[in-house]
């Protein structure tokens, strides 16, 4: 191919880029040596040490990227070489990019043969036409984005501790649970970013401690429940485990809500029919304030507002009940409401196992248009007024499906010139917030005709919580919208950015956050509070009525 000055240019540039990003690949390769050689001498190690089955795959990374670096360092250039290092080091900079994996933590093994492939794939590209500039191309890009990458993640400052390697299992049932709690003990605070921002580190140890010494005397259940109580206490929502989810509890067969103050059973077993709205008093003789005080202990919270929201899905597993004596017996819970004529209502409630059949009856008899469907994430819907577009967004997830619903969206309030948007937020828990920042936000903004306050209301509840949380918040501040509803259950700084690890024996799932996130610089209140707050009654839910909506509706008449 003829050299033409803007291909000297682009191979002026490829050498010297190539020199200066060699100093930030030779750091990644540095500091993965390092890991590796700190894993095969040591497991368990220090904070952030790999374990056995990344060990292999970080080896294989070293022999792939190491040549590169060197050939690169002391500058042996050959036309063939140089291609082979554009076509390796844009695979390495695939492979930088995985370690913002927030699920995984690490690398894995189809990355090491993405690089492996792309190699492998060297002699035919090299055969095609313009393989000198697709090589200089993919040099000068490539290896200038692997280099800047690999220097961020070699220095440390992209990258989280990961858990350690799991004990190998005890012989006995107490062994096992005794290991759980020792790793629980020694990798939550490790792995946190503070986890001593509520309570010191002397009260999380005896805590620990006092339920190592009651161990013998507990059942498996009692004993995962101690163990979701002292990741409670770290005392932020995001660190949480929920045994009675992953242990299989036994359930009541109801369902309750809240209406303002009030507990009131909205799905019930047949035989349990009686209870259907009615107001709950008691369960096991403890009244509604001793089961919110009791179920405290063992919910993360950071606000009340996220704890009233997490109570009715806690409250119906008998065995957590009995674990926290509020039942007598996991095998049988009594259940009192009150009745029509205000005098109380005793029910017998025999627990059901999961996967045996179970019934519910529900006190509804209509459903509002927010759970019409229940199984996607977002939609929109024009309300019956003709001037009113209803925005459902029920869960922050599907990124690039989101792009596009966004672009929809705004395309069908620029044909039809909705006069009023309500945006539903209520029961959103949360997920990827930049996916509303980057395709939602802007669009609204650039659209003044509707960021007024009697054409833009956002509906929110005890619910909202997390990515959802962050998205109202943005909404209040950066935009004229009318917030109606009730506090949201996610507090607006609040320690985020979530990862987790699994007991090595229980296989219990602890979630633990990593860093705290702040959305507002000159205030920290617990929620975010409606411009407007709403109360719920027990009669709006029978009848399928939305109050939120009906509230933001008149507001904007």
């Amino acid at each position: 191919m003829p050299a033409t000055p803007a291909l000297r240019a682009l191979a002026k540039l490829a050498r010297g880029t190539g020199r200066l990003a060699a100093i930030g690949l030779f750091g990644w390769v540095l500091w993965t040596a390092g890991r590796v050689a700190c894993q095969a001498a040591r497991w368990g190690g220090p904070a952030g040490v790999l374990d056995e089955t990344v060990l292999w795959q970080k080896l294989g990374e070293l022999l792939v990227v190491a040549p590169l670096a060197l050939r690169l360092g002391l500058g042996v250039e050959t036309p063939r070489g140089r291609q082979l290092a554009a076509i390796l080091a844009s695979g390495a900079a695939v492979q930088v990019l995985a370690f913002f994996d927030l699920h995984g933590r690490a690398v894995w093994a189809p990355w090491c043969w993405c690089v492996a492939a792309l190699a492998g794939a060297l002699p035919w590209i090299l055969r095609r036409r313009g393989r000198g500039l697709l090589a200089l191309s993919l040099f000068a890009l490539g290896f200038a984005t692997a280099g800047a990458a690999g220097f961020l993640v070699g220095s440390g400052h992209a990258w989280y501790p990961v858990p350690s390697r799991a004990p190998p299992p005890a012989a006995t049932r107490l062994g096992r649970w005794r290991q759980d709690l020792r790793y629980l003990a020694s990798e939550l605070p490790r792995l946190h970013g503070n986890a001593f921002h509520t309570r010191p580190r002397v009260e999380l140890e005896a805590s620990i401690r006092a339920l190592e010494a009651r161990l013998e005397r507990l059942s498996d259940a009692e004993v995962a429940v101690g163990l979701a109580a002292i990741v409670a206490s770290v005392g932020d929502a995001h660190t949480d485990m929920a045994p009675w989810r992953e242990l299989g509890f036994r359930r009541l067969p109801l369902a309750v809500e809240w209406f303002g103050d009030d507990l009131r059973v909205t799905l019930a077993a047949e035989g349990a029919q009686a209870a259907l709205g009615r107001k709950l008093v008691s369960i096991g003789g403890a009244d509604v304030p001793a089961l919110l005080g009791r179920l405290a202990t063992v919910i993360s919270h950071d606000n009340e507002a996220w704890l009233r929201a997490k109570l009715p899905g806690a409250l119906v597993y008998a065995e957590l009940l009995h674990a926290l004596g509020i039942l007598p017996s996991p095998d049988e819970a009594r259940l009192v409401v009150e009745g029509e004529d205000g005098a109380p209502l005793a029910l017998n409630l025999v627990p059901v196992a999961p996967g045996e059949p179970l019934v519910l009856f529900t006190a509804a008899r209509a459903a509002p248009l927010a759970a019409s469907r229940p199984g996607e994430s977002f939609w929109f819907e024009p309300l019956a007024d003709g001037r009113t577009l209803f925005v459902r967004y029920a869960r922050c997830d599907r990124f690039l499906e989101f792009r596009r619903f966004a672009r929809r969206l705004f395309e069908e309030l620029d044909r039809v010139g909705w006069e009023r948007v309500v945006i539903d937020l209520r029961g959103n828990g949360g997920g990827n917030s930049l996916q509303f920042d980057w395709f939602f936000l802007p669009r609204l903004r650039a659209r003044p005709e509707l960021d007024r306050p009697d054409r833009l209301f956002v509906l929110i509840d005890d619910g909202t919580f997390s990515s959802a949380g962050d998205n109202a918040v943005r909404l209040e501040r950066d935009t004229r919208a009318t917030i109606v509803g009730r506090p949201t259950g996610g507090k607006p700084n609040s320690w985020g950015e979530v990862r987790w690890f699994e007991l090595p024996n229980s296989g219990l799932r602890v979630n633990y956050s990593t860093r705290f996130e702040r959305t507002l610089d000159d205030a920290d209140p617990p929620t975010l509070d409606p411009h407007v707050e709403v109360r719920r009654s027990i009669d709006d839910f029978v009848h399928g009525r939305d109050p939120d909506l009906e509230r933001a509706l008149e507001l904007g008449s």
